[in-house]
């Protein structure tokens, strides 16, 4: 004959033997809610650091360019041959996100579309802008080695006598700005 007390006591070793397998179901929400919070704070991160990133690297790539352009200018009077020119070089700003270096060859200092050579034209990610004064066309000439002549600024081919010219990089989703100045003596930094 079977007690009810050796029932219970069989109805628990049964229940001490058998194995607990997987989670609860609130036990996964919890956990797949953890790890959905941390990606997303993981990713907004690490975009933020791709739009600083993109502005910084632009800044540097414009000053790169500048000081570029400056050293071709100041490695000697080349004369053109086929325009009698001295070859001074200059970036031409043309667009909030497009820049080229360039050769003057017409000896007029600043950009002219379609006389001067283009050297390389390079074009900003497009999370990356370049704040400039005015919507124009900005040209940034250098003196030729033997020149006592300042750096030149020009604004749609008037020359500016404000110095130093100032280029703001900024990025249309993260609070970072970085500046590319250009003294009238050639100097040229990023702040």
């Amino acid at each position: 004959m079977v007690y009810a007390d050796d029932l219970s006591l069989l109805d628990t070793r049964m229940k001490k033997t058998k194995k607990q397998r997987g989670f609860t179901l609130a036990e996964l929400v919890i956990v797949v809610s953890v790890i959905l919070i941390l990606s997303i704070i993981a990713f907004v991160s690490y975009r933020q650091s791709q739009y600083r990133s993109d502005v910084r690297n632009g800044a540097e790539r414009l000053a790169s360019d500048l000081r570029h352009a400056q050293e071709l200018s100041r490695g000697g009077i080349v004369q053109d041959q086929s325009h009698g020119a001295d070859s001074r070089y200059g970036v031409a700003i043309t667009s909030p996100a497009t820049y080229l270096v360039y050769r003057d060859v017409n000896g007029n200092i600043f950009y002219d579309a379609g006389t001067d050579d283009v050297i390389s034209q390079e074009t900003l990610p497009s999370r990356v802008t370049m704040v400039l004064p005015n919507k124009v066309t900005y040209s940034i000439s250098f003196p030729v080695a033997g020149d006592s002549s300042d750096t030149f600024v020009f604004e749609s081919g008037v020359k500016l006598n404000s110095t130093p010219f100032e280029v703001t990089f900024i990025s249309e989703r993260v609070h970072d700005i970085k500046r590319v100045e250009v003294k009238s003596s050639g100097v040229i930094t990023v702040l």
